[in-house]
């Protein structure tokens, strides 16, 4: 990505048509978030807590998505409770597992029906940073940070 001339001011609105990633890694580029274009060509980005993202854009949303690894100790049922108490104390942020040793997968997605300020777009992924770096906290002792 480029620093395009027609990055749109933080309140312009952007139609859903004109939504890529790539104008989504100028935005946060411009917001000083420092995105980054993974080899597989995965847009990445850190929240301002310092926790990377990887950042999706389709017809109908954006979705920003992490996973972490739970403690092989816990169970499948200590693992849902976790989840269960987190999903129900966050707002936008959701969190799940489809199986026994899948991660914990965490996400949010926004959507682009109605087309997005960078503003929204920013605010939004603040917002998501801000219950995960939380959540996160709450779990420290429940996730394997060494993977």
């Amino acid at each position: 990505a480029s620093d395009s001339p027609d990055l749109p001011k933080p309140t312009d609105m952007i139609e859903k048509s004109r939504l890529s990633k790539e104008l989504l890694f100028d935005i946060f580029q411009a917001a000083y978030m420092k995105p980054d274009i993974g080899s597989e060509g995965a847009l990445w980005v850190n929240g301002r807590s310092g926790i990377p993202y990887i950042v999706t854009v389709d017809s109908y949303e954006i979705a920003f998505y992490m996973c972490y690894f739970f403690r092989e100790d816990l169970d499948r049922n200590e693992k849902l409770e976790l989840l269960n108490k987190l999903n129900a104390t966050t707002g936008i942020a959701r969190f799940s597992i489809s199986e026994d040793s899948s991660p914990l997968d965490i996400e949010c997605c926004l959507s682009i029906e109605e087309g997005l300020t960078p503003l929204q777009i920013l605010n939004y992924l603040t917002n998501f940073d801000t219950e995960v770096a939380r959540a996160l906290d709450e779990l420290e002792d429940s996730l394997d940070f060494s993977l």
